[in-house]
């Protein structure tokens, strides 16, 4: 039983054009809208958003994080890019990892994750860059979302870092107040001449000193094994009208399509998820962000991009371009388990990620989304495909009260939840963090309309088919 939707406050998530991009924020999305009005495919417009978010959202994505993308481009089958950096190197000489701060950094595979799908656009990479870079020198405001994420990592900040513009003047950041990211600035434009190689070089040595200077571990090599990998996506038949495309193994996807389909076959949502992550079996937990685009030509693109889990990464921010690092080998190896586990900490592996995009194929429609959420991605991304294939538009999907998981594991019902009893524990309506993206495309016509989560305050926006490119 699906509980009723709540009506959307955001009225840009539907519509009819040419093509769509969201975003998390309402000006990464109009980054992406720029890019489709100067002739620019899903792909473009999909880097632009994410670029800009990078700028509103240093926190949870980055160029010194990762990326798993899923895609399709016209004519060719959908697949998955995997950007995530390996385990350090030096775990070979008996180093050991932490959750967070120096010694929980790994290579950064963003730039040439990036860079890859660049190769799939029509306009110059630099171009991409261009309203992340301005918006970075001018000045952005700090979000509610931003706002609270910082204030639950003041402590790992102060530990680790002295003058920075996340903690302006020693102090909290208010809602409202100009967040201005000069150093960043230059890293992206750096970016836009270095591309994938951006810290091959002068930039990642300083990154290294800097890190090794507070006792971490990161070498050069660890800065150049961090590849962009292109590979098949996961294909699992949901039923005889719907067929669900995933990121593969180490990601969340696998959970998502098990539970699924485990929902399909009369399982509830709760015990099909609970199920599906047992059997992933990381031993490990896994701040992230997503934008999605799709083009009348046939682009389709979800980009999931993450300093990983919880927030602000490793809580190590390199003053010169206002960086924050990962912490995705600290936060996605499993610790404590013996060197044969999967994902025992390891210089030769990706660890496992929360991180998950998908596809979903019914008769009628195309659906394409995402959201972040550490291991909620799995579980909101879940809620919504089932909404979808009970009949639901991508908004009144995402709209509908969600339940999650707490950090100890236990079920979180928004307390609108038909499903919930009355005696489980709850949290106010709409109160989850989910940022769900949705853009669904009809087969018969080509019609795109998108949903987004009021939660975070996602937003859509739509590219006229009346537009002509400048």
């Amino acid at each position: 039983m699906l509980s009723p939707p709540q009506k959307s406050t955001n009225s840009s998530a539907q519509g009819d054009g040419a093509a769509v991009v969201t975003a998390a924020v309402s000006e990464a999305a109009d980054a992406g809208l720029a890019m489709f009005n100067k002739g620019g495919n899903a792909f473009d417009a999909a880097l632009a958003a994410a670029f800009a978010e990078t700028v509103w959202l240093p926190m949870k994505c980055g160029l010194a994080g990762d990326i798993v993308a899923l895609y399709k481009r016209p004519g060719e089958p959908v697949r998955t890019l995997l950007a995530i950096g390996r385990g350090p190197l030096a775990l070979t000489q008996g180093a050991a990892l932490a959750a967070t701060g120096p010694c929980s950094i790994g290579g950064a595979g963003a730039p040439e994750g990036y860079a890859r799908l660049a190769g799939y656009g029509d306009l110059p990479f630099k171009t991409l860059l261009e309203p992340a870079i301005r918006m970075a020198q001018d000045g952005v405001r700090w979000t509610p979302v931003a706002v609270r994420l910082t204030e639950e990592s003041e402590a790992l900040l102060r530990q680790w870092n002295g003058d920075i513009p996340y903690l302006p003047n020693g102090k909290l950041p208010e809602v409202g107040a100009d967040l201005h990211l000069p150093g960043l600035a230059k890293l992206l434009q750096a970016f836009g001449t270095e591309q994938g190689r951006l810290f091959h070089g002068k930039i990642g040595e300083e990154i290294i000193s800097y890190v090794n200077d507070l006792e971490g571990m990161l070498q050069r090599d660890d800065m150049i094994r961090a590849v962009a990998t292109e590979m098949p996506c996961d294909r699992t038949v949901v039923n005889d009208t719907a067929t669900l495309y995933t990121t593969p193994h180490p990601t969340h996807g696998v959970v998502h399509a098990q539970a699924l389909k485990s929902t399909m076959g009369g399982l509830s949502e709760t015990q099909a998820l609970l199920q599906a992550q047992d059997a992933f079996g990381s031993g490990a937990t896994g701040g992230t962000s997503v934008v999605t685009a799709a083009d009348s030509k046939g682009n389709r693109v979800v980009l999931v991009h993450s300093n990983s889990f919880p927030r602000y990464g490793a809580g190590v921010v390199v003053p010169e371009y206002d960086l924050v690092l990962n912490n995705r080998p600290g936060r996605g190896f499993a610790q404590g388990v013996g060197p044969d586990h999967w994902n025992a900490p390891s210089p030769l592996s990706i660890p496992a990620t929360t991180l998950n995009a998908w596809f979903l194929d019914t008769v009628g429609s195309e659906f394409w989304g995402g959201t972040p959420g550490g291991v909620n991605q799995a579980v909101w991304n879940l809620q919504a495909t089932h909404a979808l294939l009970q009949g639901r538009d991508p908004q009144a999907a995402i709209d509908a009260p969600k339940w999650g998981l707490s950090p100890s594991g236990d079920i979180l019902w928004e307390s609108d939840h038909a499903q919930r009893d009355g005696t489980q524990k709850s949290i106010e309506p709409h109160g989850h963090r989910s940022a769900l993206q949705i853009i669904e495309i009809l087969k018969a016509t080509g019609a795109m309309r998108a949903g987004v989560d009021p939660r975070t305050n996602a937003d859509a926006r739509f590219q006229s088919s009346q537009t002509d490119p400048q």
